[in-house]
């Protein structure tokens, strides 16, 4: 069915192809009209009136946004209204009669956010309020809902089993849908809100308990190694592993043993170890006669995760190659070749490694190194080429062991909650101002350490409407404060994700290389660089970060001997802000850091769910709900036991199809 102008538009807005999937994206509040006599409002009170248009509106236009201006009579009280941006209010007549919604800002007055010239009786009750595209009117928006819940919705498959829905007391899904989007009482909407989560969380599980029994039927090489030699690489390593560190490599070792494919995640916090426990899994693997992949998500990460496994690895003859894009002609030729034959054993890379003409020899191990920053698909594709080789995925990003259990259900974990006793804390402190004025002093005495500094801000340059400290600005501050009023000679560089990633990986590698003694940079360094040099952290506005977001920009520093230092620089005057800043310089535990965020932002915004193949879950809150999201693991572990109950087919059927 051909859509309107405007029904497109908001398909478009929304990246949906088919119009029944509009009713699987839901309000995210509701606003409850009711007629209060004028008496009885309150300055900063939403409110709902309808009466009759005074006068014309007038617009006036400023840097492409509008303000229109109107008055309305309302039980024989002129209200003075504002919108902004609708400035084809304009086409109103005097006379008509208009409904409002809006706040009562003033003696009189109401900055408006909704109107409409339908019946006054059609806008009492519960309204849902939708997140909305510029251009996109609310009123356009509820009515191509209706349209096309009125159209489709008995189109809909409904496939969850009638045992769990009558177990559960639970809705059908046109019901379900009917009262989300056109409720009649906050009931009703609890109601629904109850069903949908249960549904969101059964499908997850149940596409889990499916890809782990396809996962059991493919087999692999079994790999057959000296455990002696493992013993003795451990022992001649200079540091002494943690049990967490043993345990993960236990439980890889015990996976390569098997004849099923082994998907592991080993998650731990920065700095906890876990790329040593990833190197002994490859060196497992080489002993076994079979060819092990390292994959970063940075060229400058492959780098220098290729040099320690070189240190490791070449007093052992075992040959380790970086694949990355910079390399001469020449030597990419004979890398490859390399590879193909099977000489090097272990191949470090990015997603150079996806190319067609990169062919393994008898791969038994892909390592991926910082897993949340690559699709699903891109691990698949990199899975295809290796011929059921073990996966094994690591992960900076910690996710509490309860949750982990349970999100990540189509694959084993293994934790390192233990952080080795030779890294120091970061000393962590929030500055209340957005300003370096307060540990100036410090940052002279790191540079003059012979330290380095990393600097980031949210925004890449100065703006106009920008009220946030830019790269930009900040790099030619820093220069004239040090440099020229201190009179130290320190190197200052930006970096930020619009350059071109030859120019980004030259900056990193500078400051690697103590070219660089200071680099002022956007969130593109949260991974990517391992930097033993570097002492302190300075984050400006850092109101605008999400907490894991910060500890992991935090975990930069902290790498060497000395003592490492992180600044949250904020001149936010929100409560919220302040606790959620002043937690991180409380707690260095990330672990503790990602189940604070977790209840504070959903798992959405902490844990990257887009990229690590995470549940994007639309009303269901991972830590909120752990109950309900345990019940529909079970449920699901059931359905996928007894296949052959007509109760799980319709279910079954277009998760097998997807």
């Amino acid at each position: 069915m051909k859509l309107l102008k405007s029904e497109a538009k908001i398909m478009d807005s929304l990246s949906l192809v088919n119009r029944e999937d509009l009713l699987f994206v839901y309000p995210y509040r509701y606003h409850e009209n009711e007629l209060i006599d004028f008496s009885e409002w309150k300055i900063n009170d939403n409110v709902f009136f309808s009466g009759r248009l005074l006068n014309k509106p007038t617009t006036s236009f400023f840097n492409k946004r509008s303000s229109t201006r109107f008055q309305v009579l309302y039980n024989d009280i002129i209200i003075h209204c504002t919108i902004f941006n609708r400035h084809w209010v304009s086409k109103l007549n005097i006379g008509d009669t208009i409904n409002i919604e809006g706040k009562y800002t003033a003696k009189n007055k109401v900055s408006v956010s909704n109107y409409n010239v339908s019946n006054p009786e059609d806008n009492i009750g519960l309204f849902p309020i939708y997140g909305l595209s510029a251009g996109i009117t609310i009123n356009a928006y509820r009515k191509f809902v209706k349209k096309v819940y009125d159209e489709c919705v008995d189109t809909l498959i409904d496939d969850l089993p009638l045992s769990l829905l009558d177990k559960y007391k639970l809705l059908p899904l046109k019901t379900a849908l009917q009262y989300i989007h056109f409720p009649k009482s906050f009931d009703e909407i609890e109601a629904a809100k109850r069903t949908l989560k249960y549904r969101e969380f059964l499908v997850f599980n149940v596409r889990n308990e499916l890809r782990l029994l396809e996962g059991s039927k493919l087999t692999k090489k079994v790999k057959v190694f000296d455990q002696q030699h493992i013993d003795d690489f451990v022992n001649n390593l200079p540091f002494k592993l943690l049990d967490d560190q043993w345990a993960a490599i236990l439980d890889i070792l015990n996976d390569f043993k098997v004849p099923q494919i082994m998907t592991r995640l080993v998650q731990g916090d920065v700095g906890s170890g876990k790329t040593i426990v990833g190197a002994i899994a490859m060196y497992a693997t080489v002993l076994s006669g079979q060819q092990a992949i390292f994959m970063a998500p940075t060229e400058l990460l492959a780098i220098q995760q290729a040099n320690v496994l070189d240190k490791l690895f070449s007093p052992l003859n075992i040959k380790v190659v970086n694949l990355y894009s910079g390399l001469s002609t020449t030597l990419k030729k004979d890398i490859l070749s390399d590879i193909k034959s099977g000489a090097a054993q272990i191949v470090v890379g990015t997603h150079a490694l996806f190319q067609d003409q990169v062919v393994f020899n008898d791969v038994g191990l892909i390592v991926v190194d910082e897993q949340q920053r690559f699709g699903v698909n891109q691990r698949k594709a990199l899975i295809n080429k290796s011929n059921n080789a073990d996966l094994l995925m690591l992960s900076a990003t910690p996710i509490p062991r309860t949750l982990a259990s349970i999100l990540f259900s189509d694959m084993a974990v293994s934790t390192i909650s233990q952080k080795p006793k030779s890294r120091r804390d970061i000393k962590t402190e929030v500055i209340l101002e957005n300003s370096m004025k307060p540990i100036l002093e410090n940052v002279k005495t790191q540079l003059k350490k012979g330290h380095q500094i990393y600097v980031v801000t949210p925004a890449i340059e100065s703006d106009e409407d920008q009220v946030l400290t830019n790269v930009e600005t900040i790099t030619k501050v820093l220069k004239i404060a040090l440099n020229e009023r201190q009179g130290l000679d320190v190197k200052i560089s930006a970096l930020h994700g619009k350059m071109d990633s030859q120019l980004k990986d030259q900056l990193m590698k500078q400051f690697v290389n103590n070219e660089i003694q200071i680099l002022v940079s956007t969130t593109v360094i949260e991974v990517g660089l391992d930097n033993p040099n570097a002492t302190m952290m300075i984050i400006y506005d850092a109101q605008q970060f999400g907490l894991s977001q910060l500890h992991q920009l935090r975990g930069r520093v902290g790498r060497g001997s000395d003592q490492s230092y992180c600044y949250l620089l904020s001149n936010s005057k929100d409560p919220e802000v302040k606790e959620k800043l002043h937690f991180l310089e409380a707690h260095a535990d990330g672990f503790e850091v990602a189940r604070f965020d977790l209840k504070k932002r959903g798992p959405g915004d902490v844990l990257g769910v887009r990229q690590s193949g995470l549940p994007n879950f639309v009303l269901g809150d991972i830590e909120a709900d752990q109950i309900m999201l345990q019940v529909a693991k079970s449920d699901a572990k059931m359905i996928t036991s007894n296949l052959d109950n007509p109760d799980y087919h319709a279910i079954i059927k277009r998760l097998l199809s997807e």
